[in-house]
Order: C-alpha cells, then sequence, then structure tokens
C-alpha cells in the first residue's frame, strides 16, 4: 500500500512496515516466526503514582516513579504460505523479547523513539481468534521498561 498524498494538515495514516522479531527468554530468536500482517496498535505510557495529603486533607504533593509502555497489536497470522501463517500465529513463551522496527519515530515519555530498537518484553495476556468463516486474528500485548534494556534470563 502506498500512502496516500495529504493535502491540508498532516496525518500519521496506516501502520505500513512495521515489522516483529521474536526472541526467547533465552535470548535466541524464535525459530520459524513469521511477522504477521500488523492492523492496529495501541500505546500506553504508564507509571506509578503516590499522591500524599496534607493535614487539611486535600493533596499537597505527588511522587511519580516506575515509568513503562504498553503496546498492544492486533493482527491478521499470515505468511507467503498456510505454514508461514501458523508461524505467524505464534505467542511466545512468557518473557521473551521482541524487538519492534519500521514503525513511526514517536517520542513518549522518556523515550525518544518509543516503537523501534527497544526490547519489548512479553509477559503473557495474547490471544488467538479462530472464526469458522474468515480469517483469523491474534493480539499481542508488549510491555517497555525503560531500565531494562535486554531480555536475557538469568541464571545463578
Amino acid at each position: 500500500m502506498s500512502l496516500p498524498t495529504q493535502i491540508g494538515a498532516g496525518h500519521i495514516y496506516g501502520l505500513t512496515g512495521g515489522t516483529i522479531v521474536l526472541k526467547g527468554p533465552d535470548g535466541t530468536t524464535i525459530s520459524g516466526y513469521v511477522s504477521p500482517n500488523l492492523k492496529t496498535l495501541r500505546s500506553t505510557h504508564v507509571g506509578e503514582k503516590d499522591r500524599i495529603k496534607g493535614q487539611n486533607g486535600e493533596y499537597n504533593s505527588i511522587i511519580l516513579k516506575g515509568e513503562m509502555f504498553e503496546c498492544e497489536f492486533n493482527f491478521i497470522p499470515e505468511g507467503a504460505t498456510i505454514a508461514n501463517s501458523k508461524s505467524s500465529a505464534t505467542l511466545p513463551p512468557l518473557g521473551s523479547s521482541a524487538t519492534l522496527s519500521g514503525l513511526p519515530v514517536i517520542a513518549q515519555g522518556s523515550a525518544s523513539d518509543v516503537f523501534n530498537s527497544a526490547t519489548w518484553i512479553y509477559e503473557g495476556g495474547g490471544t488467538l481468534n479462530g472464526d469458522s468463516e474468515n480469517h483469523w486474528t491474534a493480539t499481542l500485548p508488549l510491555t517497555r521498561y525503560p531500565g531494562i534494556t535486554t531480555v536475557t534470563a538469568i541464571t545463578a
């Protein structure tokens, strides 16, 4: 799909060119995985907050910490063959990592490019949805912590 000509105000348009590379908790690329047909993405900037009230019962301060980013992709498992489409339906093991690329460069919180070239973690919650009369769909939720830059399991 080529991008349309925009006249007047500019807009972020479409979700084209984005790819996902999955690695297991041991750091090795998940064999046979094919990046799916990304349809939608939802991004959330999250943090912890501690609100403190003064003696008068009104809030007089707030402590913000624990920044993280959550991203959820909805996609159609797709590939050059039916076997490839089954591979792109992979929901990885807990603790797996994902590297995203080809997405728009968007700043969020402390990240100048929240999506690309960062380590994302799969903590579960993915879904695979089959339909008897239509294509299947899936959801892949990922979390990014600014203080965690590599996802290799720690051993004793």
